[in-house]
């Protein structure tokens, strides 16, 4: 099934021609309807079979086409050797190894913000696994044994990407708030591209981080350039809370708590404001 080129076969051709010995019978007399018929016909209908099936196969090498898709998809086999670029938090289905066949080279793209999700069918397993999935910027390039799925995910290698944080602690947040991240392996290293907002609270917090950029435990990290009633710090941290997506802002790593009035966040021009922390604890 995942072989793009399929071989014509030969209709009509006389394999087994009346035998030449010298007689001159209607049998093996030269008659140029007789021969075109039984070999010129035949021979010009394999040539043109092989003209086409070649074209076809060429449109089915990898990398050939590209599809673009924003809701859950079904792969089936006309995608063999295409790019699947996805947007949106979506689930690519990938079809039965079994029913694709050795090789079926497929390569499937998180051009979007959301989780792109692969799940495999018929219990079989894409390295090892049901599920796989893709973060912003990541991408997968699969193919098939036959009776499994394997191939090369980058999102276990790198994926990055930006969102818009939802801040508690402010009565009016930082204006066009952005935070990037970028991701190699369990390790992430963030920018955060905020300034300051009007507080109303004794802290604040980022209540949207990504689960894909989530510690999977109780996290404290020092973070420079944090500004508390106009004042630029001299130290900071921030916690993750391994329960939900929230990561909560302190002063220093006594949990002090912040004013209560003025302004307070992130002087985004000072390089601390960057930091790097790992996702995976053990």
């Amino acid at each position: 099934m995942s072989n793009p080129y399929e071989a014509p076969t030969i209709v009509g051709y006389n394999a087994t021609p009346p035998a030449n010995d010298g007689t001159e019978v209607s049998a093996n007399q030269l008659d140029w309807d007789k021969h075109l018929d039984k070999i010129g016909g035949p021979l010009k209908v394999f040539a043109e079979a092989i003209n086409t099936n070649v074209l076809a196969a060429f449109g089915d090498v990898f990398g050939s086409a590209v599809l673009q898709k924003s809701i859950d998809y079904t792969v089936t086999t006309a995608d063999i050797g295409r790019f699947i670029s996805v947007t949106g938090t979506t689930t690519i289905t990938l079809l039965s190894a079994v029913d694709a066949g050795v090789g079926f080279p497929l390569a499937i793209v998180n051009t979007g913000t959301g989780i792109v999700t692969i799940e495999t069918t018929d219990s079989e397993t894409f390295n090892g696994e049901i599920t796989a999935t893709i973060n912003p910027g990541g991408g997968a390039l699969v193919s098939s044994t036959g009776a499994a799925w394997f191939g090369l995910n980058t999102d276990a290698n790198f994926s990055k990407g930006s969102f818009t944080p939802t801040f508690t602690g402010f009565s009016s947040g930082p204006s066009t708030p952005v935070v990037k991240w970028s991701k190699a392996g369990p390790l992430v290293f963030v920018k955060l591209l905020f300034g300051t907002g009007t507080s109303d609270a004794t802290g604040f917090s980022i209540t949207n981080w990504p689960t894909a950029i989530f510690a999977d435990d109780t996290l404290l990290i020092p973070v420079g350039g944090l500004i508390d009633n106009g004042t630029e710090l001299t130290g900071g941290c921030i916690s993750f809370s391994a329960a939900s997506a929230t990561v909560t802002f302190y002063t220093d790593f006594g949990f002090s708590l912040w004013t209560g009035s003025g302004a307070k966040g992130v002087n985004n021009t000072s390089l601390s404001s960057c930091f790097t922390y790992s996702t995976d604890l053990g």
